[in-house]
């Protein structure tokens, strides 16, 4: 998956498949921020203030950690279920 793709999608679609990978917010955050707090990217999801690099950094280390197929197949999972559940409520609204 191009991380452009990634960028324009929504980025709750990431969080998720950090979760699904079985890692948390805070083992991620530690690894691509450092010197912050643990809970930097909890909250920058919590606030929606996701930014395309903390995207890119995210993308990078998950990659690195447990290859590119792996997150591929992942992300895509969380994007099929994204797209049935879209379908799933136009289709109810067309009744």
């Amino acid at each position: 998956m191009n991380i452009t793709e990634i960028i324009k999608n929504d980025l709750s679609l990431l969080r998720e498949t950090i979760y699904d990978l079985g890692f948390t917010l805070a083992e991620v955050s530690i690894n691509i921020y450092p010197n912050n707090h643990q809970n930097k990217l909890s909250s920058k999801f919590g606030d929606q203030r996701v930014t395309p690099k903390d995207a890119v950094l995210i993308v990078d280390y998950l990659r690195k950690e447990i290859g590119e197929s792996v997150f591929n197949q992942s992300y895509n999972k969380e994007l099929e279920r994204l797209t049935k559940y879209m379908e799933s409520l136009r289709n109810s609204r067309k009744k």
